[in-house]
């Protein structure tokens, strides 16, 4: 069952909450979003589309790493990954180092050399990209949340709406009403680490497996599975950082006990 929200805002409610995000966007708590446009020349169906690089390339190379014995900063291969794991493990640190760190560092040093406190520095890096991966993300979220809400508060077609609305359908709406720029622009910093080129290119991957079938048939391989999940995850993933700025900030904005949900539930 699915828990239906039934947000019916008074007039004076939707003019605070109008109010509410114009005046925090004149007091720099948000700032209209910027789109890189030309990223969007690179992903027609007709570019050139990026080699496929699995993760697992990535995870293979941290045994390849060239360290010199003075340098104490984290390699920025690991740093990279951080940035990459942090879109999919979100808050998730001790999960993030794990993926990142190799399962022994003594092996890039000579057996004298005590990593230990090597290893620490290099965790804490970590942990510490990843954090500011996922700030500048929730940063960014909430510039395209207050945009979207505050064109969305304003139609009275969306406001009728979130009448009777579940929570799942407010987040599906959002998540329909976003563009690749948006996306671009979302999670910015994690392309830097992750090819969004590859990921929402125009063109589809066929299973060179399947050109053996009779007759043959170029279908969905795992290229472009992995394609469609990434971009499902990501905008539902920006859906729901949306409807918890409507719900969390906005909404709370008025103070008004009478705009908490009368919640019912449907099958």
């Amino acid at each position: 069952m699915q828990v239906k929200m039934a947000y019916d805002f008074t007039p004076e409610q939707l003019a605070g909450m109008l109010e509410f995000i114009e005046e925090s966007l004149e007091a720099e708590l948000w700032e209209i979003p910027k789109m890189n446009l030309l990223l969007l020349t690179l992903m027609r169906a007709f570019d050139p589309s990026p080699t496929y690089r699995p993760m697992s390339v990535h995870l293979q190379a941290r045994s390849r790493l060239q360290i010199r014995t003075n340098d104490l900063n984290c390699p920025d291969p690991l740093l990279q990954m951080a940035k990459a794991a942090e879109l999919i493990h979100p808050g998730r640190s001790d999960t993030i180092v794990t993926l990142c760190m190799p399962t022994n560092i003594q092996q890039f040093f000579d057996a004298s050399y005590d990593t230990r406190n090597l290893e620490e520095i290099w965790k804490k890096a970590i942990r510490r990209n990843a954090k500011v991966t996922g700030t500048k993300m929730l940063g960014r979220a909430i510039n395209v949340a207050m945009f979207y809400l505050r064109k969305e508060l304003a139609s009275p077609t969306f406001v009728e709406n979130l009448k009777t609305m579940t929570d799942h359908e407010l987040i599906e709406h959002f998540a329909d009403m976003l563009d690749k720029e948006d996306i671009g622009y979302i999670y910015s910093e994690a392309w830097k680490a992750m090819s969004m080129i590859y990921v929402w290119h125009d063109g589809e991957r066929p299973d060179a497996a399947d050109l053996t079938a009779v007759p043959p048939r170029a279908t969905h391989g795992p290229e472009e599975s992995i394609r469609r999940d990434l971009r499902l995850y990501t905008k539902l993933g920006a859906g729901i950082l949306i409807r918890h700025v409507l719900v969390d900030v906005v909404m709370k904005s008025v103070n008004d006990e009478d705009i908490t949900p009368s919640s019912s539930t449907a099958g």
